[in-house]
């Protein structure tokens, strides 16, 4: 029962997700469909027919990026009419990808920016098999990762160029308001500060001393 609750928890269930190690789509997929012996919400987001648990595990696990601008991605997934498994891998990965995102970062990224860095070894693996596939034949022209980077975002479905601008945007707001929330931490903590300073109880006067050298009397 323990495990049935902590498997069922949405935070739970996306540290799970994110930490699929693979960098193929369809083996993380794969992976999580192997769950299926674990947990019965689980069980039955992998029956392949039924798309409303697929699309309610992916929102669980997803719903602050699907959320954003007023559903912007969920519109572009629902029109793009892919079954949500596919969906569900591309994110899985994608969460996987972008964890690179630090704070500096953050404040200037775009979306193409964010698919620029967490592709790299997507590129890697694509020129390693390009490799194999030629054999003892001369080894193909390698594009640097800018050129195959630029080739890729020109090429890519309307759904993914959405969930990376989703990605950006979704950690910025929350990197602001977690700056925010500092600011006002550190404003309440002056103040409570100034409220102390200002209700202490003031020193009391020292006494009044007489000189210590005093003028010689004066002469009759």
């Amino acid at each position: 029962m323990a495990m049935e609750r902590v498997l069922t928890t949405t935070d739970m269930v996306r540290h799970v997700f994110c930490n699929i190690k693979d960098a193929d789509p369809l083996v993380a997929a794969r992976t999580l469909s192997r769950w299926c012996a674990v947990n019965r919400f689980i069980r039955n987001a992998c029956t392949a027919d039924d798309k409303a648990v697929w699309l309610a595990l992916m929102n669980s696990a997803f719903k602050k990026w699907l959320a954003w601008d007023v559903g912007h991605l969920a519109r572009d997934i629902k029109y793009d009419g892919q079954h949500p498994r596919i969906y569900l891998a591309f994110m899985i990965k994608t969460a996987m990808d972008t964890k690179w995102v630090s704070e500096r970062d953050s404040l200037t990224a775009n979306a193409y920016h964010c698919f620029y860095h967490s592709s790299k070894d997507e590129h890697l693996e694509e020129e390693r098999q390009a490799k194999e596939a030629a054999g003892w034949g001369p080894d193909p022209q390698p594009l640097s990762h800018h050129q195959w980077a630029e080739r890729e975002w020109r090429g890519m479905a309307q759904w993914k160029l959405t969930l990376f601008e989703a990605i950006v945007r979704v950690e910025q707001a929350a990197r602001a308001r977690a700056r925010l929330e500092a600011m006002k931490a550190r404003m309440e903590a002056r103040r409570e500060w100034m409220n102390a300073f200002q209700a202490r109880q003031l020193a009391p006067k020292p006494p009044h001393y007489a000189p210590l050298i005093t003028p010689p009397p004066t002469s009759p």
